[in-house]
């Protein structure tokens, strides 16, 4: 679901690409071949260039070659995974949930055990090799051979180290059977919180070490059959009509969005076409308005940014809260390893921006609220300590460490510098701070125990949960789970190409990434380098539509379904897709965008690909807003488009800016 070279380049050039050079093999599964892909073919590693969506049937057809050789790692599944009495305890099947309600959800999932899972993996059809390759387009030789670097034992018996990373391409196509899919093959290669055996997340982005409030999922107006309610989807409770004030805090919103197209135009009606519009400088006039707005059914927007974005900001927006950046302020953050630093400020912040912190505690005192005291974003830090105790990036442990020391929490990290600390954080009985490096440790021995948690254990503040050197079940043991393509495979179905259609995935590129730092129109080498959005087609797809590099092109479809309604699920197929269409609660729409055609061998034939971050023509105008059966996330990276040549670009004979270049060259 990503080539980390092009998305978090840090993790691929010092931590894959050091492994790469002593010998590891790098599977690829993604349908680019870009620089980090055909460099990790050129060692020797693997491309699996699959359709877009059929993530979970490569998958099963792996994990399917695996046990039908017996590869899987035996002792590893004995040990650490969970049978059905262990699993039935963890599952929640008991006195709260009938049996109609664990029929409808988790009953979709568990298994007994590996042999349950085996027996169920070999009698599904779409599993078997050669539907699999039919399926992914990926050839079944490749398949085969990604089964036997994964899993295949050695000539001494030994077993290989399999590790397994995931990204957005991956678990926003197909959320939750990819999501259970992966789980379950790195659970049969063994892999699981060991040195060189683990699994999870890419994610690169920085963010702080704790959530903040957020609306209980008990006052959510939606459930899901045989479930509690789901949280609250913003996007269709605003499409539905029923959002009265919008507080749109560092996000363009509806270009980052699926159907952004259809979400322009829902903010344009309750926004632009309501008859209370603001045209006085009277203060108390303009409240009455902005109030009347709301409560004739329009909604209010406040846009808190760096700096407007258009439309969100520019066109929407009632009230503008400027606001500071990183380098602007002291804060601390967190990267995707749970590393823990602070951000130090170097710079004032420009005109009247201020830290969110500091906006936030402005408008809640003057809506009456407490306890939003705080002096400097160093409060704030030390304030929400005790609330991150029993997460992944536990951070108390650091205050407690610098109190002691007759420092603040910033202090304490500024002492640390780069290299940070990982969460969750320790003090030991020597007294000494202590980070984590690896969750779900199953290796960890009495001894490297006693060094983070001391002899006796955690103990004063220190807090340790079963995540630390188990897993986050009821017993500790993995729950092997199903991953049945039936929740998805009327959506795909549905989906997939039709006539002169192709399949439609977008994502970001390495020059535009989280140093482009959303503000593209103002770096002056992303401006020459990208003037406008671009669109990669393979040869043969552009020969057949008479499309060469440089040519201006429209991307557009008459059938992007958008889920419009925030509603009840009662019964178990009430959130399957076509039950979704027949209920009519599924909107088909058109969108299109315009870009500069890219015609290159690197990108699967019957595929496009495109930048999504443009926002001028964002391509996820024309990325289906349907949300996954189970998690409710949005099935992202996943459309079918027409793309037509509508001229020729100046790009195509200046060579100054807008290189079509291919991007698998190493």
């Amino acid at each position: 679901g990503t080539d980390p070279y092009e998305t978090k380049t840090i993790l691929f050039t010092q931590h894959i690409m050091p492994g790469i050079y002593r010998g590891m093999k790098l599977i690829m599964v993604n349908p680019r071949e870009t620089a980090g892909v055909a460099f990790a073919t050129k060692m020797g590693g693997l491309h699996l260039d699959l359709y877009p969506g059929t993530d979970t049937i490569l998958l099963g057809a792996i994990a399917r070659i695996i046990v039908e050789n017996g590869w899987e790692d035996q002792e590893w599944i004995e040990k650490w995974v969970n049978n059905k009495w262990e699993s039935d305890s963890g599952f929640g099947q008991g006195t709260r949930n009938t049996p109609w309600q664990w029929r409808t959800t988790w009953g979709k999932f568990q298994t007994k055990g590996f042999e349950d899972y085996k027996k169920w993996l070999l009698s599904k059809p779409e599993y078997e090799l050669d539907v699999a390759a039919e399926m992914t387009g990926v050839d079944a030789a490749k398949i085969r051979q990604a089964a036997s670097l994964l899993a295949k034992p050695k000539a001494d018996g030994t077993r290989v180290k399999a590790s397994f990373g995931i990204e957005k391409g991956f678990y926003w196509s197909n959320n939750t059977g990819n999501t259970n899919a992966i789980a379950s093959l790195a659970t049969i290669c063994g892999a699981g919180g060991r040195p060189g055996k683990v699994v999870g997340r890419f994610g690169g982005h920085q963010r702080g070490g704790q959530s903040g409030g957020k609306l209980p999922r008990n006052k959510s107006p939606e459930k899901v059959p045989g479930r509690r309610r789901r949280a609250l989807d913003t996007d269709r409770w605003l499409v539905s009509g029923h959002t009265r004030m919008a507080h749109v805090i560092g996000t363009t919103w509806i270009q980052a969005m699926c159907g952004s197209q259809g979400l322009q135009q829902k903010f344009h009606e309750l926004v632009v076409t309501n008859p209370h519009q603001v045209r006085s400088y009277d203060k108390q006039e303009i409240i009455d308005t902005l109030k009347a707005r709301a409560d004739s059914g329009g909604m209010v927007v406040i846009d808190q940014d760096i700096y407007i974005r258009n439309p969100i900001g520019s066109q929407f927006a009632d009230i503008i809260f400027p606001a500071a950046t990183w380098g602007e302020e002291d804060f601390m953050r967190a990267n995707g390893e749970r590393r823990l630093r602070l951000y130090q400020k170097f710079y004032d912040a420009p005109g009247d921006a201020k830290p969110d912190w500091w906006i936030i505690a402005q408008l809640a005192k003057r809506m009456g609220f407490d306890g939003f005291d705080w002096n400097n974003s160093n409060d704030v830090a030390e304030e929400s300590s005790r609330f991150s105790r029993k997460g992944r990036k536990a951070y108390h442990m650091v205050k407690m460490y610098a109190h002691r020391h007759g420092r603040t929490l910033h202090e304490q990290l500024r002492l640390l510098g780069a290299d940070g600390i990982q969460g969750p954080t320790f003090i030991n009985d020597k007294g000494e701070l202590k980070g984590t490096k690896r969750l779900h440790d199953t290796t960890m021995t009495a001894a490297q125990a006693a060094d983070r948690y001391g002899v006796n254990g955690p103990g004063e503040d220190n807090m340790a949960n079963k995540k630390l050197t188990h897993f986050n079940t009821q017993t500790g043991r993995i729950n092997l789970q199903k991953h049945p393509w039936s929740l998805f495979s009327d959506y795909w179905t549905w989906l997939k190409p039709k006539g002169d259609e192709l399949w439609m995935t977008n994502g970001r590129i390495n020059e535009v990434w989280q140093t482009g730092f959303d503000d593209q129109e103002r770096r002056p080498y992303i401006t020459q380098r990208f003037p406008e959005n671009f669109v990669e087609i393979h040869p043969d797809d552009a020969k057949a539509r008479g499309i060469e590099s440089g040519d201006y092109v429209m991307l557009h479809s008459d059938r992007v379904p958008s889920h419009k309604d925030t509603i009840l699920g009662v019964h178990n197929d009430h959130f399957q897709f076509s039950e979704l269409m027949k209920r009519g609660h599924i909107e088909l729409s058109k969108a299109a965008v315009t870009c500069v055609a890219v015609v290159t061998p690197h990108i699967k034939k019957g595929v496009l690909y495109n930048r999504y971050s443009d926002m001028r023509q964002p391509s996820n105008a024309i990325m289906p807003r349907v949300v996954d059966h189970i998690s409710g996330n949005y099935n992202y990276k996943l459309g079918v488009v027409k793309i037509n040549k509508i001229g020729v670009s100046k790009y195509k004979t200046e060579f100054r800016t807008m290189s079509f270049v291919p991007r698998n060259i190493t």
